[in-house]
């Protein structure tokens, strides 16, 4: 996960995950899918949290656990359809012990 401005990148996305969130998506959106195996979603006053429960800073070089709002989804001039997201919450954890 990347931080953009008020958004995040997710990066990486497990075809899965992608699966799931696409017939989720489906019964908002007959046309709406996710974009690939990376996504942007608003963060804005999102809680970042570490496993013991802890609120701590954004930190790229950390795996992260997201919970995400499915807030509806819009549609361009052109007809492409987007969802509308955000992160609710995420938990951010090192594979490596210090």
């Amino acid at each position: 996960m990347c931080k953009v401005n008020f958004s995040y990148l997710i990066e990486k996305l497990y075809d899965e995950d992608v699966t799931v969130l696409n017939n989720i998506f489906s019964k908002l959106n007959i046309n709406l899918k996710t974009g690939g195996t990376d996504i942007y979603v608003n963060g804005q006053d999102t809680k970042l949290m570490n496993l013991n429960n802890e609120v701590i800073q954004f930190d790229s070089r950390k795996k992260w656990f997201i919970r995400i709002i499915i807030q509806g989804f819009k549609k361009t001039g052109t007809g492409i359809v987007t969802p509308i997201w955000k992160i609710d919450e995420a938990i951010g954890y090192s594979i490596y012990r210090s």
